[in-house]
């Protein structure tokens, strides 16, 4: 049993260390030619218009089930609070954070499936032999157009989030939508939104290249595949999550 989980530790700190090293690779992509703007742009319409109406669903889901459930625990004669507390715990936290969960969910798991049929098949094998950049066409497009899109993701989900719960207790309270919307990001600072933003920008990283480092170390045919894909989303959002607390818990101060 000891041996077990020392191999599992040892094992896990072996791929931590080459998934970093990995990363690095791809980053120092973005300092090699060719640019690949075509198969970049490519990837910005995959990975942000594909993702639109999902983002919608998720800030339509947030908005309109926070205030119903927060009408509940404030104590009465607060309802005038709901805004800022909405707008504060959506964008300093839930929308980061549940939209980059849930959106690995889709994009990891294409990804690292994408990738994972492309080195079963040998197709990998062949660009490297015709002297393409892997890891810059295939890795580093995708991971710029994850860290640029993400964050855009998350801003539309915040936004109809906000939207959402105005038309669940803002239009039944007469409250004017210019006013709920200054109330709800009212209390919001700096560092809040700086805190926002790196938690996105992160995600978008964690969510490409993780699906891209899945798929390349694919072996096995179809059953390869499908465990590649598996292992994209649940590593990738086990990573989100690890971040967020870190984010959350060690760079915001105690009582901000």
């Amino acid at each position: 049993m000891t041996f077990s989980i020392e191999y599992t530790v040892r094992s896990s700190f072996f791929v931590g260390v080459d998934y970093l090293r990995f990363s690095a690779y791809a980053v120092g992509g973005l300092f090699r030619r060719p640019l690949y703007l075509r198969e970049l742009l490519h990837q910005c319409d995959v990975i942000g218009v594909g993702s639109l109406w999902l983002s919608i669903g998720i800030g339509a889901f947030i908005g309109i089930i926070m205030p119903l459930h927060l009408l509940g625990l404030l104590p009465s004669g607060t309802v005038h609070d709901l805004p800022s507390v909405i707008g504060s715990v959506t964008i300093r936290e839930i929308g980061p954070t549940l939209t980059a969960v849930i959106l690995a969910g889709r994009l990891s798991a294409g990804i690292a499936a994408e990738l994972a049929s492309m080195k079963v098949t040998e197709e990998v094998d062949a660009l490297r032999a015709m002297g393409v950049d892997v890891t810059k066409s295939l890795v580093t497009t995708k991971l710029v157009a994850s860290v640029i899109m993400l964050p855009l993701l998350i801003f539309l989900v915040d936004i109809v989030a906000i939207l959402g719960s105005w038309v669940i207790i803002g239009i039944p309270l007469g409250v004017d939508l210019h006013f709920y919307i200054n109330a709800a990001v009212f209390d919001l600072s700096h560092r809040d939104m700086g805190l926002a933003i790196a938690k996105a920008l992160v995600s978008g990283f964690i969510v490409a290249t993780v699906g891209c480092y899945c798929g390349l170390r694919a072996y096995g045919g179809t059953v390869g595949i499908a465990r590649s894909a598996t292992q994209g989303v649940v590593s990738a959002g086990i990573l989100i999550l690890i971040f967020d607390v870190f984010f959350t818990h060690i760079l915001t101060p105690v009582g901000v």
